[in-house]
């Protein structure tokens, strides 16, 4: 095993625990925006570096223009240990069990939408 997969192997365990067992009173994100996909204003895109769902998500973003119409920000969660902390933040957030996460996964109001079929359906929403 190389230097740097041993590091990842033994960094992201621990900073999963911190997660984990982060305080109760942490402060609530506030809401984007309404519920519904049309007033969404801004989106998270948790994606993986190399998974092919997030690819078939990004591609469409692009294809679409979806930038044009909500500000997307990407964040890559395989190799980038603050970004994998907030997606784990997140999807806690949205109630989900430990092996239901996963990504491609987008954070909009407040919301978690899981996989690039419920993706592109919500952004063809936006359309």
């Amino acid at each position: 095993m190389n230097k740097k997969t041993l590091l990842i192997a033994l960094v992201f365990p621990i900073i999963i625990l911190f997660v984990l067992f982060l305080p109760s009173s942490k402060e609530k994100e506030v809401a984007v925006g309404s519920s519904s996909a049309s007033n969404a204003t801004q989106a998270t895109l948790f994606y993986g570096q190399g998974c092919p769902h997030c690819t078939a998500v990004t591609d469409y973003i692009k294809e679409k223009r979806i930038e044009e119409k909500i500000t997307i920000s990407e964040k890559e969660i395989y190799y980038n240990n603050e970004n994998a902390q907030e997606f784990e933040k997140r999807a806690q957030s949205c109630g989900l069990a430990r092996e239901s996460m996963g990504v491609p996964m987008l954070w909009a109001n407040n919301e978690c939408i899981l996989g690039s079929p419920n993706i592109i359906d919500f952004l063809n929403d936006l359309l």
